[in-house]
């Protein structure tokens, strides 16, 4: 079985001192927000619509799938808010947010 290869969407990650390393898992779904408040879907660009009808199915498929945030971190607060507000509003709670550590 071939892993699948996740797409990179060019976003300056926050760092984090209590960042843990996990395994890659192909079941988990990304959205990346970038600087400039795009939001891409599995590293394809989607819309704030479009966004929320994927969100809606995955709930009604398996709540407990594992969902991804790449939010940069010059993105604004508003749109990061806006996708956590919408994760908790259809029940999807396996929610992470990825940053990197931050090394001394």
């Amino acid at each position: 079985m071939q892993k699948k290869q996740e797409k990179r969407i060019d976003v300056s990650l926050p760092s984090s001192k209590s960042a843990e390393k996990l395994l890659l898992d192909d079941k988990q779904q990304v959205i990346t927000l970038t600087s400039a408040g795009s939001f891409y879907f599995q590293g394809l660009p989607i819309g704030r619509s479009s966004l929320r009808e994927k969100l809606k199915s995955l709930s009604e498929e398996n709540p407990y799938i594992r969902i991804r945030l790449d939010a940069d971190k010059q993105s604004s607060i508003r749109n990061v808010a806006e996708i956590l507000d919408l994760l908790q509003f259809l029940n999807l709670k396996n929610v992470g947010i990825r940053t990197y550590e931050e090394r001394s």
